[in-house]
């Protein structure tokens, strides 16, 4: 179990929602950004595990090869 739960909402709901957008690439913003967060899922991770890597992003989890103090774990 979580303390993160999801919903659907309908459209006129404001804030905060995020919202799927199928485009030809994998992305989302860091972090809340806007009251709608965009989220673009492309073929490439239309999938469980993209979908659970971009939402991980947008609770503000970074890429872990990414972080300042990486080199003094990775050789």
């Amino acid at each position: 179990t979580t303390c993160i739960r999801f919903r659907e909402v309908p459209p006129e709901y404001m804030e905060p929602r995020i919202h799927f957008v199928y485009t030809g690439s994998c992305s989302s913003f860091l972090g809340k950004v806007y009251a709608e967060q965009p989220v673009q899922l492309g073929y490439a991770c239309r999938n469980v595990g993209g979908i659970v890597h971009e939402l991980l992003h947008v609770l503000g989890f970074v890429h872990e090869h990414k972080r300042s103090d990486r080199d003094g774990y990775v050789k």
